[in-house]
């Protein structure tokens, strides 16, 4: 059985992030931040400028993350996983080797997480997996390509727009065709369902002319044998039977009934209620707190320099 720790659903609105995207690599941080990073790859001899420019790009994206990109992101939830996406790729060649430990990523998530807090979502960075890096990797290209010819320079998105579609749409077919064979019918995974979720997702789109150079998306693999189709026919027909010949269970008179509808409806609104009240007054407090610190280990910082 595959184990697929990431979420691949994460790219099906990538054009969203255009603008954030174009901005990755020329950000410029406040010193307070570029002390946190200096600080956090002192340790490491090999790629040390290299690691702290990738560490300043992280922040400085999530500190334009809402005066930039936040109205135009559909689903928030997605945005730190994108991130984290981001940032294995800009480190993809100095950590070939694995030299930057879990405190590395720890340390970082913590830090953005107290003072360039993204609130839809609790920022979890960590090294992917080289097998499902490389699966999200396809993604992503997938989706960049198909987006692509709807972009303007600037990073606008224009839907009805399409500009070179047809040698962007022949990079996705080749690339979609060259991993499809990974996923034969057989297969379930994360990974072959969002393949089959860009696939309708490309032949839904209307907007760019026909492509006659362009070879269609290839089919998956029908690997099941026929029986197996026979077996699961039968096997919900005998499921049915049985269901016919249970024994009916014991049934609440209307007077019972009356009285536990409302006790049940009451706790289920009014547990949830306090719950949700009281995470509110919480997180209000952890982030005036959080505030505090950030300000506080930035002066600190700053007078002992």
């Amino acid at each position: 059985m595959i184990t697929e720790k990431e979420e691949y659903n994460i790219f099906t609105n990538l054009y969203e992030y255009k603008r954030l995207e174009l901005e990755r690599t020329s950000g410029v941080i406040s010193q307070i931040h570029n002390q946190f990073c200096e600080d956090t790859v002192s340790k490491y001899n090999n790629y040390k400028e290299e690691i702290k420019k990738r560490c300043e790009n992280l922040l400085y994206l999530c500190n334009i993350y809402y005066p930039i990109n936040y109205q135009k992101i559909t689903d928030k939830k997605k945005s730190c996983d994108v991130f984290n996406y981001w940032f294995n790729d800009d480190l993809v060649n100095i950590n070939k080797q694995n030299i930057l430990d879990s405190d590395f990523y720890t340390s970082i998530s913590n830090y953005i997480n107290k003072c360039l807090r993204i609130n839809e979502c609790n920022l979890n960075l960590h090294k992917i997996e080289d097998s499902e890096f490389n699966n999200l990797k396809i993604l992503y290209d997938l989706y960049y390509n198909f987006y692509n010819k709807n972009i303007l320079r600037n990073g606008v998105y224009v839907a009805s727009k399409c500009t070179n579609g047809c040698s962007h749409k022949g990079i996705c077919a080749e690339l979609f065709n060259k991993n499809i064979d990974k996923c034969p019918m057989s297969k379930e995974s994360k990974f072959c369902n969002e393949l089959e979720q860009f696939r309708n997702k490309y032949n839904a789109d209307n907007i760019c002319d026909a492509c006659p150079n362009v070879p269609p998306l290839k089919a998956r693999q029908n690997d099941l044998p026929a029986e197996a189709f026979v077996d699961v026919k039968e096997q919900g027909t005998r499921t049915d039977g049985d269901q016919h010949i249970q024994e009916p269970e014991s049934v609440p008179s209307n007077e019972d009934k009356y009285v536990i509808i409302p006790t049940v409806s009451s706790i289920l609104i009014g547990i949830p209620l306090i719950i949700f009240l009281f995470k509110k007054v919480n997180e209000n407090y952890e982030y005036k707190d959080n505030v505090y610190e950030c300000e506080y280990s930035s002066t600190y910082n700053h007078n002992i320099l």
